[in-house]
């Protein structure tokens, strides 16, 4: 999409849980069905799907890391 959004599913699926890499992978499991990418020379409507749940789990993965780093560190 030409702007960002939250997939609002997704975004009701995860609050309350504890994030792990099951959780993130039923969120991530949901997200192409929320989109509809354009096709054009960037890439086709399944790449940019794909690429999408590729993001999506890092950037997850990423932020349950750090809150775990975060709550391992004495302060």
């Amino acid at each position: 999409a030409p702007t960002p959004f939250v997939p609002s599913g997704i975004a009701d699926f995860l609050r309350g849980r504890v994030l792990s890499e099951s959780v993130i992978d039923e969120a991530a499991a949901m997200l192409p069905a929320q989109l509809d990418p354009i096709e054009d020379v960037r890439g086709s409507a399944d790449y940019k799907r794909r690429i999408a749940g590729v993001a999506f789990t890092r950037a997850l993965i990423r932020a349950m890391t750090r809150v775990r780093e975060r709550t391992i560190q004495p302060r």
